[in-house]
């Protein structure tokens, strides 16, 4: 089966429509439309399509590895299928402009031996058309559009692939109608689709990703694990990087913050973000002014589906270096941005005591009621009532260093009795960050000290690869910020070894993984620095006429070349006949001068298999018979070669047995 180059330009355009890649596509269209006039045609070899698979697969594999270490994330499989049209196109243009219609299957294997000439029969003949046609829609659907258009152009498209191979005894009136009816009902089946895929695309990517990990922000809700049984598992994976001096090692980088507890989730009640203006220079972002002297810090992190929530040190006033297209903040020191860029840079200055979360209200005193027993208990035990707040953080954190251990294994649950909160408090002291930043928080509000509970990273990591600080899954933690004096100051009551507890013995997979992460970071750098730069943009052209010129030129030094044919008119003219009822008939006559006649109406298969021929010319009938038909009934018909096989076969025939 061959697809008609119109169909072809049409997917090629629709994939350009869809995803945007007009500068490929048009190309593309251009080139497959031209063959029409351009009567060259090159004479290539299995070993030529061989070659020119090799290079689209070694595009391939290099535009995987880029997209997979500058996304790092399972989403780089969308934009991949994205570009497939554009890596083939090579290896369709190739067969378009060749003496073939059809290419080995065994071509694109790399590993497999040349079969012998005997072989050659039994070997998988294709049409690059119906795949590439096929994978051009595919590339369609990844797409961000959602609108009707797809689903239009994409039933146009099917519709126009079935039409041509529509049987010519069937009534148009009836197909047309057949193919307004499943239109209409996949259009109704696919809107229900949609919302079912969005659904569990979102679940699996987020799953395959690490997404669903507890490392996730939500700028105003906060599920945590509290009260879940079971070990908790969090990543290896380098997320971020960090370069600051070792003096300011271990530092807690804040994503987000929140103000109201209510069984097991903390909530950012009443939270606004505001727009943050860049000054002039674009890239810096003011929060307060001070000339007091402070303390600086350069994170590297990745932008993933256009927005970050960044990790700040606490009391930042000023972010520099930082190139996005909106930046809001809210009242807790939550910090949103937007771009299109994957990898950033960015600069964070802060010093302690300065102020840029909102005083505290309400909320930051709020205690649930469920909470009040056991926490009056803990306030009487350890006497906090009366004391001053700096001496009441003292003893709080000693209490917890002293009766309490740090483990990611849940053990303790939520029932009807008590809260998982009380359950820690009283009676099984174990537990992980979010269960001492939560009591430490309700602690604190209960003998009137505002509070809140703080997300993020704990950075404590030097790597000598990269020569600077890195944060992994596993560093995600949970802390509280007191409101002392007159600013929110970091309180951390998780026992101080919860780090190397949380560190796994490093193996030399770890080891490996670094390395490739390193490796992307690197590369995703340069990437972003090729698309901030005019380097693409003017001299992309050059580009792709140097790898073009390489494809066409690279077989120069081989001591076969390519050569090239071009088609006489009489030729292409005779390409279109068919093969006449006349040239078969003669068949049919010299069968009917040897006594064998045919029934009226009788196929001509069942025919010959009745007058009992000897096997050679039966099996000869067969084949021609088989060739015969696609001449005349297949609305692709067969190539120039075939059509040429079948009057040589004809005559050969009636050479032999006529006589």
């Amino acid at each position: 089966m061959k697809i008609p180059n119109p169909l072809i330009i049409a997917a090629v355009l629709f994939w350009g429509w869809q995803t945007g890649f007009w500068i490929f596509a048009i190309p593309i269209a251009v080139l497959v439309l031209a063959a029409y006039w351009i009567p060259t045609r090159w004479d290539l070899t299995t070993l030529d399509f061989r070659q020119i698979a090799t290079f689209c697969s070694v595009g391939f594999v290099g535009l995987t590895i880029y997209l997979l270490v500058s996304s790092q994330s399972v989403y780089f499989v969308y934009t991949l299928l994205q570009w497939l049209p554009a890596i083939l196109s090579i290896l369709l243009l190739a067969q378009i402009y060749s003496n073939t219609d059809v290419i080995d299957f065994h071509t694109f294997s790399s590993f497999r031996d040349r079969p012998k000439s005997s072989e050659s029969r039994d070997r998988l003949q294709i049409n690059l058309t119906v795949p590439y046609f096929a994978i051009a829609i595919l590339a369609a659907s990844v797409s961000s559009n959602r609108d009707i258009s797809f689903y239009l152009g994409m039933f146009g498209l099917s519709a126009g692939v079935l039409w041509l191979i529509r049987k010519r005894s069937f009534s148009i009136g009836i197909c047309l109608c057949i193919l307004l009816v499943a239109g209409s009902a996949g259009f109704v089946t696919q809107i229900g689709l949609r919302n079912l895929q969005g659904n569990l695309e979102k679940t699996v990517i987020q799953w395959l990703s690490g997404d669903l990990t507890r490392n996730a922000s939500d700028p105003v809700e906060k599920d945590t694990a509290i009260g879940d049984i079971g070990l908790i598992k969090l990543s290896n994976d380098i997320l971020f990087r960090v370069a600051i001096d070792k003096q300011h090692i271990p530092i807690r980088l804040r994503e987000s913050t929140y103000n109201r507890y209510n069984s097991s989730t903390w909530l950012a009640a009443k939270s606004q973000f505001t727009p943050i203006q860049p000054e002039a220079d674009r890239l810096t972002w003011q929060f307060t002014k001070t000339d007091a002297p402070y303390t600086s810090l350069t994170i590297s992190d990745t932008i993933r589906n256009g927005k970050l929530f960044l990790k700040m040190p606490q009391s930042t006033f000023q972010i520099s270096q930082l190139s996005a297209e909106k930046l809001q903040k809210n009242q807790f020191g939550t910090i949103e941005i937007q771009g299109s860029a994957k990898a950033i840079d960015y600069q964070a200055k802060f010093r302690t005591g300065i102020n840029v979360d909102s005083p505290p209200s309400n909320d930051d005193l709020d205690v649930p009621e469920s909470e009040k027993i056991a926490l009056d208990r803990i306030v009487d035990e350890i006497g906090l009532k009366g004391e001053p707040p700096k001496e009441i953080l003292r003893k709080v954190l000693q209490f917890f260093n002293r009766n309490f251990q740090y483990s990611l294994n849940n053990v303790i649950a939520k029932d009807n009795r008590s809260t998982a909160i009380s359950t820690f408090l009283l009676k099984q002291r174990i537990g992980h960050c979010e269960y001492f930043a939560t009591a430490a928080a309700l602690l604190l509000r209960k003998v009137g000290i505002p509070s809140r509970y703080a997300v993020g990273f704990s950075v404590s990591e030097y790597s000598a690869l990269e020569g600077q600080y890195v944060a992994r899954g596993r560093d995600a933690h949970a802390w509280t910020l007191a409101y002392i004096n007159g600013s929110w100051q970091e309180f951390d009551t998780t026992p101080p070894d919860w780090t190397t507890l949380d560190k796994p013995a490093a193996s030399l997979w770890e080891s490996i993984a670094d390395f490739w992460a390193f490796l992307g970071f690197k590369i995703s750098g340069l990437g972003q620095l090729l698309q901030t730069s005019d380097l693409l943009k003017r001299w992309w052209w050059v580009i792709l006429l140097a790898l073009v010129g390489w494809l066409l030129f690279k077989g120069k030094g081989q001591s076969r070349r390519i050569t090239s044919r071009r088609r006489s008119p009489k030729v292409v003219k005779s390409a279109k006949q068919k093969v006449t009822n006349s040239d078969f008939a003669a068949i049919e006559q010299a069968l009917n001068a040897r006594g064998f006649f045919r029934n009226p109406a009788e196929p001509l298969t069942l025919w010959i298999e009745r007058i009992n021929l000897d096997q050679n010319s039966f099996d000869e009938l067969l084949s021609i018979i088989a060739l015969y038909y696609r001449d005349r009934f297949d609305p692709l018909g067969i190539s120039f070669e075939e059509r040429e096989q079948l009057k040589n076969a004809i005559q050969g025939w009636l050479e032999r047995y006529s006589s």
